[in-house]
């Protein structure tokens, strides 16, 4: 190998490993200030979601940490709806949770908002599969895990004007004061093609359904199905605190 073949090489060894170093300082030192993001916009979510924020507020990070650390307690329950011991939900994935074919090992995330000790909203995360994308909200129910509080819709990658609208106000405020079961069975929410109105001629189903998104009803059949699919899946969480509460009565 002559001189600059050498030299060739030598140069495009140090360039790789100096930019590689590079890259590697580079996701290390933005790893943590990406983490405190990432919670911030779960923490952020879950308060829209149950009512302790606005959607138009402007409220620095640290005020929404604070009131998100006031008022919301977090802990895991099994696929039967026992709340796993000392458990918190914080950093937890329930996509990746749920990706585990073994139901015994999930780990489901539930956020509470108490008020005088006793719980007043329950959250849990919902995704599932839009027309392009997947979907990430919070759903959250008040006290007697029935009437839906809120709903947010954060992440997502549907087309703009159409399937986008599902993280619009408008869309979402549609849930509120919606029921999930009926006659003590889960029945859960539907997104309709058009106006619920339309859908619907007896007034008892519109408890259970929502207006739909002009042009986007793979959108909307997306959210109905993750609805639907995430509620049945807490389902035993629900229907154990439904009945102690109603117990408790």
């Amino acid at each position: 190998m002559n001189r600059s073949k050498v030299y060739s090489v030598v140069f495009v060894l140090i360039i790789t490993v100096f930019w590689g170093f590079v890259l590697s300082f580079a996701a290390t030192s933005l790893r943590e200030p990406q983490q405190a993001n990432e919670t911030l916009n779960m923490r952020t979510n879950i308060l829209l979601a149950v009512g302790l924020v606005e959607r138009d507020n402007d409220l620095g990070a640290d005020e929404l940490n604070s009131i998100y650390e006031d008022s919301v307690e977090s802990f895991l329950v099994d696929h039967e709806g026992k709340v796993i011991g000392d458990s918190t939900a914080e950093g937890v994935d329930l996509e990746e949770e749920l990706e585990n074919p073994d139901p015994d090992a999930w780990r489901l995330p539930v956020f509470v908002v108490t008020e005088g000790g006793r719980a007043s909203v329950y959250a849990i995360p919902v995704f599932g599969k839009g027309l392009w994308s997947t979907l990430y909200g919070y759903l959250a129910l008040s006290d007697d895990l029935d009437t839906v509080q809120g709903i947010t819709f954060y992440k997502h990658g549907e087309t703009a004007g159409l399937g986008a609208e599902i993280e619009q106000a408008w869309f979402q405020d549609n849930f509120v004061g919606k029921k999930i079961f009926e006659g003590g069975e889960l029945r859960s929410i539907e997104v309709v093609k058009g106006k619920v109105g339309d859908v619907y001629s007896n007034p008892d189903d519109h408890t259970y359904a929502v207006d739909g998104i002009s042009g986007a009803s793979m959108t909307g059949r997306g959210v109905t199905d993750l609805l639907e699919e995430k509620l049945n899946i807490y389902g035993p969480y629900i229907r154990r605190v439904r009945a102690e509460t109603a117990q408790g009565r």
